[in-house]
């Protein structure tokens, strides 16, 4: 009982964090002077064509995860990577750092705008390298990762799969 009300709590918790994420990108996305102009969202890039972020394998797919022993959902908007602690954590796409700082369960965290609509945020960052206003290049270090790193791929407030984006190991 008591291992199910934790789980509901932190279920609760994240959807309220992905709203709180999805709010943030938009008020920085819309007015921030780092926006690059664009009419359409698109990310011109082929499927699967995309840096990975750090160095290891995917912890964590996105999307909806059953906890066996409890039997509860937990819907992921990106994926989790188990990384070596101290691995640079690098940009997916050039683009403009528009937000760089802690940001609830997502711990330090770096949000890129890549122009048209689209933006990359990497969490459960050990230490952040870049901050906002910066430009970065593909793969330019952003951060130092922990034991574990997240991304999420978003057009506007859609999260994308980002095993769809990234490249094939």
């Amino acid at each position: 009982q008591v291992k199910f009300a934790a789980a509901a709590r932190r279920a609760k918790e994240l959807e309220e964090t992905e709203k709180d994420m999805v709010s943030l990108i938009d008020k920085l996305g819309k007015g921030g002077k780092y926006r690059k102009a664009g009419p359409v969202a698109r990310l011109e890039r082929p499927l699967h064509s995309l840096p990975w972020p750090v160095s290891g394998k995917i912890l964590r797919p996105c999307g909806r995860e059953r906890d066996q022993e409890l039997g509860t959902w937990t819907v992921r908007q990106g994926v989790v990577f188990a990384s070596a602690p101290g691995a640079a954590v690098g940009a997916i796409a050039p683009g403009n750092v528009i937000f760089s700082g802690p940001f609830r369960s997502y711990g330090k965290v770096v949000i890129v705008d890549h122009g048209g609509g689209f933006f990359s945020v990497y969490g459960e960052l050990a230490e952040i390298v870049k901050e906002k206003g910066d430009a970065v290049r593909a793969s330019e270090k952003l951060a130092i990762a922990g034991e574990q790193v997240y991304l999420e791929i978003r057009r506007g407030s859609d999260a994308l799969d980002p095993a769809e984006w990234l490249e094939r190991k």
